[in-house]
């Protein structure tokens, strides 16, 4: 009796160790970059478990699921024409809004938001996030001239990729955050590049002389605005002599005028003298009446 009293202490005791560590398995630890999910046979109980140490009902009652939540992750995809496609590369080019055709390459950088939802929307989220930067950019380039996509409208179409790419992330409710959209290369079909290419040096020689002129405007720009400047202060001052010799001479005429108006007949005689005077002195001929000389020796006796 006492053997078997013993063996049922020992076994009371290994079985109170044993439900000991069943409830201890429920400690579990959620690490800086982590989130996680805690379900309950199945069925999503909390799906924002912060950083830290937990406690859920041990298995098979509860389970927890970590999920690195702050790493930002890369999905690449290329659009290429058929001969040279490969892994994760989209057979076909990209037609643009004037019906022409480009191959892309970018890269999509996103971090998981909502980690229930990442884990359940489906069960491939990247592959579904695949098909939806295909149709982001077709639909983006739709909207896009060739001309801009090859030049200096890849900033507007990564912005409008990234645009459509998040609301149809939110439409679907994938539980990732679409952080950034890199086109990495967009190029024309190689049938076609060297046509492309001449194009496009054409556009920067252009865009070269149009700097250069814009650069000799502004260089002379500031000598025609100071000779200009120059002019207008010289003409100012002839301006400024001239009115003050017209209204020297008009002072002058009234003075004349008023004398005149006082004495008509003196003045008319003064002004006619005075102008015989300036006309006499210019000339080296004199004429003499012969009359008004006999008049004189008349006189005379």
């Amino acid at each position: 009796m006492s053997l078997g009293r013993k063996g049922f202490e020992v076994l009371g005791v290994f079985l109170l160790g044993v439900c000991a560590l069943y409830a201890l398995s429920g400690l579990y630890s959620i690490g800086p970059q982590q989130r996680g999910v805690l379900q309950r046979f199945g069925r999503i109980v909390d799906a924002h478990i912060p950083p830290g140490i937990h406690y859920h009902w041990p298995w098979p009652l509860e389970s927890v699921i970590r999920l690195d939540t702050t790493s930002v992750r890369t999905l690449e995809v290329r659009f290429r024409s058929p001969k040279g496609t490969a892994e994760r590369e989209r057979q076909g080019e990209v037609l643009t809004g004037d019906e022409n055709m480009v191959e892309t390459w970018l890269k999509v950088n996103y971090s998981v938001a909502e980690a229930g939802r990442y884990l359940f929307a489906a069960t491939d989220v990247e592959a579904v996030l695949e098909r939806l930067i295909e149709a982001a950019t077709v639909q983006a380039a739709s909207r896009m001239q060739v001309d801009d996509m090859l030049t200096d409208g890849k900033g507007a179409l990564q912005r409008a990729i990234r645009e459509d790419l998040s609301q149809a992330c939110n439409r679907l409710a994938l539980g990732v955050h679409i952080s950034a959209v890199q086109l990495q290369k967009v190029d024309p079909p190689f049938d076609v590049m060297f046509a492309f290419q001449d194009v496009a040096s054409a556009r920067e020689d252009r865009h070269k002389m149009i700097q250069n002129a814009e650069g000799e405007r502004d260089s002379k720009l500031p000598e025609a605005r100071a000779q200009a400047n120059r002019l207008r202060r010289e003409a100012q001052t002839d301006a400024r002599i001239a009115r003050s010799a017209a209204e020297g001479e008009a002072t002058r005429f009234q003075t004349a005028l008023q004398a005149f108006m006082q004495s008509p007949r003196l003045n008319s005689d003064r002004l006619w003298i005075s102008a015989m005077e300036q006309c006499l002195t210019q000339t080296d001929k004199v004429i003499i009446d012969p009359t008004a000389e006999s008049q004189n020796k008349e006189n005379a006796r």
